[in-house]
């Protein structure tokens, strides 16, 4: 009986536990607490004597009878004076065994580590000794065991680190401090505020360096009593500080000298009796995760494979290898590289030398006493390659890399013949893409909200076109709902004989407005108007009739608009659907989701079905009250034909960024799949509850299947408000584009006049077409598409800047050299190609003009790769576990998740951690645009500013390029003509892949 009061008293307090982990005030936590106090009374009239409260259970602490005092722990003052002293007189104690040496003796238990792998709780990988050794410690002295991680559990973070926890195979703690504090949580002292201290003092000591931290050391540790950082016994504060400790005294003969204090603490922590050991474990733990596999991937690093990598990467492939072999106690460091600010001192810059030095200096010094023995370590590791001439130590520590120049001309020369060129298409597959732009209502005039989502759609269907995917271009139009109840009532009043006379509605937008305000002035129109909605639903003949009148007549209004974009859709509205919209919500009912007074569907007041979803506030309406169906069914149903029916591997939708949420509901997001999404790992509680899609079952592997929303800002007038006319109506988008035509049209003119063009009249119509259109499309394309921004004429118009204007005059200026060498002296690409006449690159702007080209070929080869589901790399959302057990977006505040309290339900992050988001940082001026890189960044994304950021910057190389060297009267005309003949073609391409026309002459 007693066992049994004991087992309630434990389950009891850890009921109490979780409430309180979960924010339950004290209140309604008042009868838990009651019913734990009887259960105590219960026992004690029992057995006679008080409940000896588990170390496990929590609850409000029981006063306990005076305990006499523990031994201590730690080493004595005296111990540490005798520590201090024998310290001065004795060597320092020896650096632990090498990794090799490790492995070696390690390599006989090899199957032993893998089956213990398997069966541990605890598993750790750890590239590192020290992060392994601190680690180690942490869990010894709480208790637990841990086995190494034979493989990197999420090998695609580059900012994961050397050293990640695997808890329960399924939850990752990510950096050694974070995996440290893991075990100062579950051995339940994350409420001793001296250990937690100690702790983040220990962090912080570490961080700044070996020589710091044992100046720190003897400050504290000559100012506190007890042996240890927290007191008189061993904490994790010990397991972070003393490996660190004592790796610096390893480093430096004469610092035991100079630190008597940190010296003896160090000696005492390792002499624990439960740390026993761990240094030689934890030497063993990295040699079997090195065996085990790599973290990183690919072929070898020598390899110059610039089509399969981008040229950025192929670089950084050989300075990553190089800081491995260099400084292999730092395990997988990624090296940060960059372009030359200056093309007189290279062409690339790696930076990690500065970096990795305070690193190196951490962990004992690593040999180095400087960033500049750093960088000299990095290039003398550097793997042979035929991209790289010569490379030079500069500044603080940096690498300067220039590229061989026979690389550089052989790039040029391929552009100049071939152009750039679709890639071989990833495993030899071709996805099947859905892209859902445009998306205009019928009975209603495409106004400027609807340029953004048909011009970005667009431009993503064409470069995943170009890269050799089968893209199905839907226009999910509006086409479909009880709006036509009223349009079909007010055609057969406006337009009795309707069906032998059909109307020629030009003006649409007036049209609806005349049934709107009959609908809202008549009770009479509005009850007629309701029952057609019943008599179209149902199939009757006239509405049917009416209905698709209005369709035809809206699409061929909807035409206009394409054709002035050159955009081409294939209608799929939401009529297409609605049939199919019992089967969907069917199949949610096999999956368990329409149960009643269940988590998942039920039915509300008012009799709408609704969909209620883990980490939402508010449902997806599948049923309204009145049986019929809204946008939720149409998009679920939609969803479900386009992954199962057609088997699109990628489903894109491009919409206003306000739609955000309500797809993240559709599709498989939670607000917690926000987090394990953008970190690239997956959620450790499988059956929480996902997005609509995911919950179906739809979406079963992450890897083969995409749905993806993007989200566009406002387009805004003058007044920082929606653009709309002096009259306050909505622009209509064809009357906004053939304006800019007619501005342009007036430009080209005066210049026809003033003789500066030759353009006949024909030719000045088709210029100023391609001009007008391509500069509002490119105005728009060129912002971030989640921004707004104010439309305006002048500022698309003008010839000068980041315009299609200046785009289009430096291309004819292009065009306009290439057809005076041909016309005039005879001079034609095919032939100097055909003769093979080399490209020499001796001025700077020529070369800088061909360091911007010389990636273009074969420029989407990497870009396809992302495909298989990698989110956005370029990063700015921090996330971090605040002191409540919460992770939230230091950017936007929105609590992603909630955890509770020492539980380690989810990832934790107690380093700052950069992930992916909707806010990219913004990039340095330096930055790399290769074509490759650019349009691999794009695919990942799905900015198309940033194609727009590199044909801008390559035509301002251009512009550079033929200011400082004469071309047609020069030495070098022959070269500088293949380099004309380069440029042209990559600048045609991406404006292909925008969707402009590219002019050859104005």
């Amino acid at each position: 009986m007693a066992e049994e009061l004991k087992a309630s008293i434990v389950a009891q307090g850890e009921k109490i536990r979780v409430l309180k982990g979960q924010g339950v005030d004290k209140t309604a936590l008042a009868p838990e607490v009651a019913s734990l106090t009887q259960l105590k009374k219960d026992f004690k009239a029992l057995t006679g004597s008080d409940y000896d409260q588990a170390p496990s259970a929590v609850g409000k602490k029981e006063k306990q009878p005076p305990q006499p005092k523990p031994a201590r722990e730690g080493p004595s003052k005296k111990q540490l004076k005798k520590a201090s002293k024998a310290a001065k007189s004795q060597s320092p104690e020896p650096p632990a065994a090498p990794a090799a040496a490790a492995a070696a003796a390690a390599a006989p238990a090899a199957g032993a580590a893998a089956a213990a792998a398997a069966n541990c709780d605890l598993c750790l990988y750890a590239e590192d000794a020290l992060a392994a050794q601190q680690v180690l410690m942490a869990a010894a002295l709480a208790g637990a065991a841990v086995a190494p991680a034979l493989s990197h559990p999420a090998p695609h973070l580059t900012f994961a680190g050397s050293c990640v926890l695997v808890v329960k195979k399924s939850e990752l703690v990510f950096g050694t401090s974070a995996a440290c504090r893991y075990f100062m949580y579950t051995a339940d002292a994350a409420g001793d505020a001296a250990a937690e201290s100690a702790t983040a003092w220990a962090q912080a000591q570490v961080q700044g360096g070996g020589g710091a931290l044992l100046a720190a050391l003897e400050a504290r540790l000559g100012s506190q009593e007890g042996g240890f950082l927290a007191g008189s016994a061993a904490s994790v504060a010990d397991a972070i500080a003393a490996p660190a400790a004592q790796a610096a005294l390893s480093a430096d003969a004469a610092a035991a000298a100079a630190h008597p204090r940190a010296a003896a603490y160090a000696a005492a922590v390792a002499a624990l009796p439960q740390l026993a050991g761990v240094a030689e474990q934890a030497a063993a733990l990295v040699a079997a995760c090195r065996g085990g596999g790599s973290s990183g991937g690919g072929g070898g690093a020598g390899s110059a494979d610039v089509a399969g990598q981008g040229l950025l990467g192929s670089i950084r492939g050989l300075f990553t290898a190089a800081i491995s072999k260099a400084f292999p106690e730092l395990g997988h460091v990624e090296a940060a590289l960059g372009k030359c600010a200056q093309y007189k001192h290279g062409d690339f810059q790696c930076n990690s030398p500065m970096s990795l030095y305070p690193l190196l200096k951490a962990r004992g010094g690593g040999g180095v006493a400087k960033p500049h023995d750093v960088a000299r370590a990095i290039i003398a590791a550097l793997p042979p390659s035929p991209l790289v001439e010569s490379t030079s130590v500069a500044g603080p520590g940096f690498i300067n890399v220039r590229l061989r120049p026979t690389f550089i001309s052989d790039a040029v020369r391929a552009l100049a013949r071939d152009g750039p060129a679709p890639p071989p298409l990833p495993a030899n597959r071709k996805l099947k893409i859905a892209v859902d732009f445009s998306s205009p209502n019928i009975a209603k005039e495409m106004h400027v909200g609807h340029l953004r989502s048909t011009i970005i759609g667009d431009t993503i269907c064409r470069i995943l076109e170009f890269a050799g995917h089968a893209v199905l271009r839907v226009n999910h139009v509006g086409d479909w709902g009880t709006q036509f109840g009223m349009l079909i009532n007010h055609m057969k009043t406006a337009y009795p004989d309707f069906l032998t006379h059909p109307p020629n509605l030009t003006d649409l937008t007036t049209f609806y407005k005349g049934a709107k305000q009959a609908f809202d002035e008549s009770e009479e129109f509005k009850d007629v108007s309701r029952k057609t909605v019943v008599k179209l639903q149902s199939g009757d003949a006239e509405c049917l009739q009416v209905w698709k009148l209005l369709c035809e007549i809206s699409r061929g209004e909807f035409q206009k608009v394409y054709d002035r974009l050159g955009v081409r859709l294939e209608e799929c509205g939401e009529s297409f659907y609605n049939k199919m919209i019992p089967g969907t919500l069917d199949k949610m009912e096999a999956k368990g989701l329409l149960k009643m007074n269940e988590k998942g569907l039920l039915k509300v007041e008012g009799g709408a079905t609704v969909c209620m979803l883990d980490g939402f506030t508010y449902p997806l309406i599948v049923r309204k009250s009145d049986g019929g169906y809204g946008y939720d069914s149409t998009d679920m149903t939609a969803v479900d034909y386009r992954l199962n029916t057609l088997g699109c591997d990628w489903v894109i939708y491009v919409t206003d960024a306000g739609q955000r949420s309500h797809f993240d509901m559709v599709f498989e997001r939670s607000h917690f799949d926000m987090v394990f999404e953008l970190l690239g790992v997956d959620d450790p509680v499988a059956d929480r509850d996902r997005g609509a899609a995911k919950a179906c079952g739809w979406l079963q592997d992450a890897s083969a299947q995409r749905l993806e929303h993007v989200g566009f800002g406002v387009v805004q007038g003058e007044d920082g408000k929606r653009f709309k006319s002096r009259s306050g109506d909505t622009v209509r988008l064809v009357d906004l584009l053939d304006e800019a035509v007619k501005r342009m049209h007036a430009t080209l003119v005066e210049r026809v006049a003033s003789g500066k063009s030759p353009l006949s009249p024909e030719k000045v119509d088709e210029a100023a077409a391609a001009i007008g259109y391509g500069a509002v499309k490119y105005f728009d394309l060129r912002q971030h598409p989640a921004t707004n921004y104010v439309f305006s004429y002048d500022r698309m118009l003008d010839t000068r800047g980041n315009t299609a204007v200046y785009l289009q005059f430096a291309h004819a200026r292009l065009c306009s050299i290439l057809r005076k060498a041909a016309d005039e002296q005879g001079a034609r690409v095919p032939d100097l190609l055909a003769s093979g006449v080399p490209i020499t690159l001796a001025h700077d702007a020529e070369r800088a003009l061909a360091f911007e080209l010389m990636q273009a070929r074969g420029a989407v080869a990497n870009a396809c790769r992302p495909l298989t589901i990698e989110h956005n790399s370029r990063a700015c959302v921090v996330l971090r576990l605040d002191d409540t057990g919460a992770q939230r977006s230091a950017r936007s505040g929105v609590e992603l998740t909630r955890l509770q309290p020492r539980k380690l339900q989810c990832v934790y992050f107690t380093d700052v951690v950069e992930a992916a988001s909707a806010h990219p940082q913004p990039r340095d001026k330096h930055a790399s645009l290769d074509f490759t890189d650019v349009v691999q960044d794009f695919l990942r994304d799905l900015l198309p500013n940033r194609l727009c950021e590199y044909l801008y910057q390559l035509s301002t190389r251009f512009t550079d390029f033929v200011t400082n060297c004469h071309v047609l009267h020069s030495a070098e005309r022959d070269s500088r003509l293949l380099l004309c003949e380069a440029t042209g073609a990559v600048m045609r391409k991406v404006m292909e892949l925008l969707g402009l026309t590219p002019l050859y002459q104005i």
